[in-house]
């Protein structure tokens, strides 16, 4: 990401976001994904809406986008570029008079840009991970009034009040300088606790750059989450700056937490012997990730990912049995594992050859700090050993909700083919999920994400268990009832632990009729 010569910048106000900024978030998301005038209830959420900007995008080349953009425009000028992380492009946002009267504002009072510390950083620890110049300033320190009417265009796009923003932050980059790879929100196991969280930034590139300069989301669609990756080399999706074009991309994600993204936080593993398995189990805390007590839920913000809980453990024994039976194999099958928390159940599919792991939970932080390092800590120690890893697995991580993480997921079957036989690339071969239905509430989406996900060729569900969950209603009966009324599976248990000194826990087995 070298640069030059190249005045970046009028990075607005990286927006932030105090408890009444929800329901602006609420409304925004609503007519984002919603037509503007409500009248395309029959249409995807993927479907490009027209805004309320009109100016003409005549001669706009489109962009390359991630896997997940889309590639044409809407009669508004923007470009949804990717769905994870979600980042829109706006062509022609500034006027070039109006970047020019920025640059002039700016130039003289242009000062070594400074960096956030994490906890236990420096000064001289964090030299060189950001060289450029910069300078802040409101809307209402600028008497030409071009920030002001930037700032209306911003929140008029964005449906976000200009109250809730930062000042702008003015950026020049000479000739090799850059930013390392870095995240706009701020994780509090690693800044401390935060009374408000950056929501999404919006960059406006003020000059044109002859050779780099270019802005890129190196977690696209899941990649290089491993960190092995050189951020120099511009990996995953690039955007290129070019003069009074502007960039929109969110740090969190709908359900409030941050998109995956910082450094690992107090990761600790020990071994851990499963029916002669030997896997490796991470430990962290809720409060070393979230900043809060030792807790193992709370609806709607943390779903109890940092615990590992019997079901997972339940889950690859018996998935050891199927496979010393022959009923099953992990050999070449894309594999997903929901509500992944540790990821034991994944692990063991790398262990045993899968093709494609795709790791899921609720929560961003649940992946960063744990179930990636986690996995990462199991493979190197396969790699030492005579597993029979596929060191060329597949592996990636997708955090939200199960009622909208298909949206991002890759192997997913078209709404109108759920159970019906589809070729090609459509579903995953094995679904894996231990511990998720225990909230009565939340079965009819974790359901309809399995039916949408899984393979209708030959693929199997294994669902890890309480037989009860008292007090939040859920449990793996009242799982199988639903999905014995549906029709569309047969369930079969195959497993059943009952030691008389704690809840009944079971595995059931699921497959297309």
């Amino acid at each position: 990401m070298k640069n030059r010569g190249r005045l970046v910048g009028g990075r607005w106000r990286s927006l932030g976001f105090p408890f009444v900024f929800l329901l602006c978030l609420f409304f925004f998301l609503a007519g984002f994904f919603g037509s503007t005038l409500f009248s395309h209830k029959d249409e995807g959420i993927l479907r490009r809406r027209p805004r309320m900007l009109g100016e003409s995008v005549e001669g706009f080349d489109l962009l390359p986008h991630g896997e997940t953009g889309e590639d044409s425009l809407s009669l508004i000028p923007y470009q949804v570029l990717s769905w994870y992380p979600r980042a829109l492009y706006f062509p022609n946002f500034a006027t070039a008079e109006q970047c020019e009267s920025i640059i002039e504002m700016a130039k003289a009072q242009l000062q070594p840009s400074s960096l956030a510390l994490r906890k236990g950083e420096t000064l001289d620890s964090t030299k060189g991970i950001r060289t450029s110049s910069g300078m802040f300033v409101s809307a209402s320190e600028d008497k030409t009034r071009t920030l002001h009417l930037i700032e209306e265009k911003i929140a008029k796009v964005t449906m976000i009040p200009r109250s809730h923003g930062e000042a702008f932050n003015v950026l020049r980059y000479e000739v090799d300088q850059s930013y390392h790879s870095h995240y706009d929100a701020f994780s509090p196991s690693e800044y401390g606790p935060q009374k408000s969280q950056r929501v999404a930034s919006f960059l406006l590139y003020l000059s044109n750059v002859e050779e780099g300069g270019e802005t890129m989301f190196p977690f696209e669609y899941g990649q290089n989450m491993d960190g092995k990756y050189d951020f120099r080399k511009c990996v995953g999706l690039k955007v290129k700056p070019r003069k009074g074009d502007g960039l929109l991309f969110y740090s969190l994600l709908p359900n409030g937490t941050i998109d995956p993204a910082s450094p690992n936080a107090n990761f600790k593993a020990e071994p851990l012997n499963v029916d002669g398995c030997t896997l490796l189990k991470g430990r962290v805390s809720t409060k070393d990730v979230f900043g809060m007590s030792d807790s193992d839920l709370v609806p709607g913000k943390y779903e109890g990912g940092l615990k590992l809980w019997e079901g997972s453990l339940d889950l690859v024994k018996t998935l050891n049995t199927e496979i010393k039976e022959k009923t099953l194999s992990f050999a070449g099958k894309r594999v997903l594992e929901l509500g992944c928390g540790h990821g034991l159940p994944g692990i063991f599919a790398i262990s045993q050859g899968a093709a494609a792991v795709h790791f899921q939970d609720f929560n961003a932080e649940v992946l960063q700090h744990l179930t990636i390092p986690n996995v990462k800590a199991n493979t190197q120690q396969m790699a030492l050993s005579s597993e029979k890893c596929n060191s060329e697995t597949e592996l990636r991580y997708f955090a939200g909700d199960w009622s909208d993480v298909h949206c991002v997921l890759p192997h997913v079957l078209p709404d109108d083919n759920v159970g019906q036989t589809v070729e090609g690339t459509a579903g995953y071969d094995i679904i894996l999920m231990a511990e998720t239905v225990y909230s009565i509430s939340s079965l009819p989406s974790l359901y309809k994400l399995v039916k949408k996900c899984t393979s209708s060729l030959h693929g199997v569900v294994y669902v890890s268990a309480k037989k009860h969950y008292f007090g939040v209603g859920g449990g793996s009966r009242r799982f199988v009832s639903m999905v014995e009324k549906d029709g569309v599976f047969g369930a079969v248990l195959v497993a059943e632990v009952a030691d008389g000194s704690s809840n009944v826990r079971e595995v059931w087995k699921l497959h297309f009729k």
